[in-house]
């Protein structure tokens, strides 16, 4: 999560217009959380939602065990023969293991994210893998689309990543499966655009983002739009603020199942507090 740039002038105050349209914003997204969270937590009860989960499961097990995690222990020159070499349904989980590993290494280990959007990007441009699926490989190319632009993100090249997040968005089929993906992209021209000064919009295009993260039920990129509000109001002195963004973040992340937001969580929490946010003594304590 990269939501603004630093330098050492004294922060400077967002318009009065910008913290209260904030302020409202929040209230309504942490009512529409708990609300979700109530509602959720009432869908997973049903025994038909548990066997429809149990089935899930047993296809991703089975996925798994297709042999898609191959490639990440090849020589990145030997992914596209191997690739070509397998059936369509290995094809398949493998590109999609490869847009995932390429998304969770962006921020960390950006080349290596660029790498695999490469990777994605010629076998379903150009090798048309796998075959007689264009919705897929459109939506995989987004996805690899997005990873570059993290990528892009974490480097600093903003230009670039704000075309790329523009070319990932007219990717995206206009399927109902693709609209969470275009939320991401969504999300991620939130941070750069934060990250360039455009606080502001940045503000608006994230609480946006957030309300729609719930409707999706989608906790991570929920945590990952609540940690970056969180950054740019601390980055302009809006501490008192930003304290029930991270609040309702760490709600999030904390619960059962959603540990991989956490990072997004922590990376929030250490930017506001490099910026100069101190947690309330009963948030240190329960720490």
């Amino acid at each position: 999560m990269t939501a603004t740039t630093h330098d050492d002038d004294p922060p400077r105050a967002l318009p009065a217009e910008v913290i209260d349209r904030t302020r409202a914003a929040l209230a309504g997204i942490y009512a529409a959380a708990r609300q979700a969270d109530v509602v959720v937590a009432r869908f997973l009860a049903s025994p038909l939602v548990q066997a429809a989960l149990e089935r899930r499961r047993a296809v991703a097990a089975a996925d798994a065990d297709t042999g898609a995690l191959e490639l990440s222990s090849l020589p990145a020159e030997r992914w596209h023969a191997v690739l070509a070499s397998l059936g369509r349904r290995r094809q398949k989980a493998a590109l999609n293991r490869a847009a995932a590993a390429a998304d969770a290494c962006a921020r960390t280990a950006p080349e290596r994210a660029q790498l695999l959007a490469d990777f994605i990007l010629r076998a379903v441009r150009r090798d048309r893998l796998p075959p007689r699926a264009p919705l897929l490989r459109r939506q995989l190319a987004g996805r690899a689309l997005l990873a570059r632009a993290r990528a892009l993100l974490a480097l600093g090249a903003y230009g670039g990543a704000l075309r790329v997040i523009a070319e990932a968005h007219a990717t995206f089929p206009r399927t109902e499966g693709s609209k969470r993906h275009r939320m991401h992209a969504q999300l991620l021209r939130a941070q750069v655009l934060a990250a360039t000064g455009g606080a502001a919009e940045a503000l608006e295009t994230l609480t946006v983002s957030a309300r729609l993260a719930i409707e999706h039920i989608d906790p991570g990129a929920l945590v990952d739009a609540l940690a970056s509000i969180a950054v740019i109001l601390c980055a302009h002195g809006a501490y008192e603020l930003a304290r029930p963004a991270l609040a309702l973040a760490a709600y999030v992340a904390r619960q059962p199942g959603n540990e991989p937001s956490l990072m997004a969580l922590q990376s929030g929490l250490a930017e506001c507090a490099f910026l100069g946010y101190a947690p309330a003594p009963s948030a240190q304590r329960s720490a």
